[in-house]
């Protein structure tokens, strides 16, 4: 037998879906943060100007570990000399260890215009770098060091 729903079911139903909407799906205080940018070089293959588009993301917490932050260079979009086997991908952090201490990590770097890297154990202050060097080109081949700092 179907029973209608009264108006305090409707409004409880309708409470619980609003507090699952608001629920995190990561832990408390995580923070993904990213930045999307165009960079523009000069094919050795064509002799033409390429526009590629490079995304630059932190992770901090990764997962369970509050103390683990991930940094990931991606070129994500742009004609075949954006998409290069030989483009390097860069990316490094500064940030502080618990004791209070200054770590700054070393490049990590990948080659497909791709890298990603972790660093640990980042209390506070994290700043990642990232860049990319193209290898089909003529001038203007690496872009600026693109910055993102932590929200912790």
């Amino acid at each position: 037998m179907f029973r209608r729903p009264t108006r305090r079911t409707a409004a409880a139903t309708s409470m619980v879906a609003s507090l699952m909407a608001l629920a995190p799906s990561q832990p408390a205080g995580a923070a993904t943060l990213s930045r999307s940018d165009s960079f523009t070089f000069t094919a050795a293959s064509t002799g033409s100007p390429v526009t590629c588009t490079i995304l630059s993301t932190q992770e901090l917490p990764v997962g369970d570990d509050p103390q683990l932050a991930s940094g990931e260079t991606q070129v994500v979009s742009g004609p075949p000399p954006c998409s290069d086997y030989f483009d390097v991908a860069e990316v490094r952090a500064t940030y502080r260890e618990p004791g209070g201490g200054v770590v700054s990590e070393p490049a990590s770097v990948g080659n497909g215009g791709f890298v990603k890297a972790y660093f640990r154990p980042v209390a506070s202050e994290l700043v990642t770098f990232h860049r990319v060097r193209f290898e089909d080109c003529v001038s203007s081949c690496a872009t600026p060091e693109y910055r993102l700092p932590s929200t912790k």
